[in-house]
C-alpha cells in the first residue's frame, strides 16, 4: 500500500470504512467494519483489493470465529450497490450476468457474515463480487465449500483466516455490460489458514490448505476433489501476492507448503 488513508461511513450498513491507496493507480484496498452485537465495539468485517481494469476484486480477506463474528441468522439482505470505499470507476461489473449464465459471485459470502443486518449488507457491495458461472459451480461445489467454511468456524483459541480471490489466466473472455467489456475470471480460489493462539495472543500453530476451480460447471464432483485441492504457496505464485504475512515465518512457511485438511471431509 502507498499514499494516504481516507475514511467514511454508511449508516444503513453500519459501516465505517477505510480506503488505502496502492502503488497501482488502478487498484485500491478497502476495509469495512461493523458494530459487534455483544461488545458494541467496531470490528473488522473484511478487506478487499479492487482492480478497476477488471471491474472486480482480486481478493478479499476476512476471519472466522464464532464469538468475534457470531452467526445470528440474519439472512440474505441483498441490495447490491457500489462500494463507497472504492474511489475508482464503475463497479457493477456484468449487469446482464444472469442472461449469460453467470451470477454476481460473492467473494466474502453472505452466509459468512450473519452477525447483524448491517454486517450482512456489506457483503453486497459491488467490490465483493465477480462474474461466476452459476449452474454446477456457484450453486454447486463453490456453495458447498462456503457452507463447509461456515460450519467449521472455530471457537476458543483458534481463528480461521480466509482469502478468496480470482485469477485471469490464458485467453480471457470479455462480456459487454453497458459500454464496458468486463473480463470473466478464469479461476476462483479460496485459501484457508487456521491459527491457534496462546494466552498472550501469540500464534503457536498454523495449518493451511487452498482450493481452486476453473470458472465453469463442475458436475458430479465434491468441492474437495483432489483436482481442486492445492497449497497456499501455489495460489500465491499464480496470483502474485503474499497472503497471511502476520503468521510467524516458520509457521507460515510450513502451513503454506502443504495441503493439510482442516476438517474431516
Amino acid at each position: 500500500m502507498s499514499g494516504t488513508r481516507s475514511t467514511g461511513t454508511v449508516s444503513d450498513r453500519d459501516d465505517i470504512w477505510y480506503r488505502y491507496y496502492t502503488s497501482n493507480d488502478k487498484r485500491q484496498i478497502a476495509t469495512h467494519t461493523f458494530t459487534h452485537p455483544t461488545s458494541g465495539n467496531k470490528t473488522r468485517n473484511y478487506t478487499v483489493l479492487y482492480d478497476e481494469s477488471k471491474y472486480a476484486p482480486l481478493w478479499t480477506a476476512h476471519a472466522m470465529h464464532t464469538s468475534m463474528w457470531p452467526d445470528k441468522n440474519v439472512g440474505r439482505n441483498e441490495n447490491w450497490t457500489d462500494d463507497p470505499a472504492i474511489g475508482l470507476t464503475q463497479q457493477s461489473g456484468l449487469d446482464n450476468a444472469g442472461s449469460l449464465g453467470y451470477s454476481k459471485g460473492h467473494l466474502v459470502a453472505s452466509n459468512y457474515r450473519q452477525s447483524s443486518v448491517g454486517q450482512n449488507k456489506q457483503t453486497f457491495y459491488h467490490s465483493n463480487q465477480a462474474p461466476q458461472w452459476q449452474n454446477s459451480f456457484n450453486s454447486g461445489v463453490w456453495s458447498t465449500l462456503e457452507e463447509a467454511v461456515v460450519s467449521h468456524a472455530p471457537s476458543g483459541s483458534d481463528t480461521l483466516y480466509v482469502v478468496t480471490g480470482v485469477l485471469y489466466q490464458g485467453t480471457i473472455t470479455t462480456q459487454k455490460s453497458a459500454n464496458l467489456n468486463v473480463p470473466i475470471p478464469s479461476h476462483f480460489y479460496k485459501c484457508l489458514m487456521k491459527c491457534t493462539f496462546n494466552g498472550s495472543h501469540q500464534c503457536t500453530a498454523a495449518q493451511g490448505i487452498a482450493y481452486i476451480y476453473t470458472n465453469e460447471a463442475h458436475s458430479g464432483v465434491t468441492y474437495y476433489n483432489t483436482s481442486f485441492v492445492t497449497t497456499i504457496d501455489a495460489i500465491e505464485e499464480m496470483a502474485g501476492f503474499d497472503f497471511f504475512p502476520n503468521v510467524p515465518p516458520a509457521l507460515q512457511s510450513a502451513a503454506e507448503a502443504v495441503a493439510t485438511p482442516l476438517w474431516t471431509y
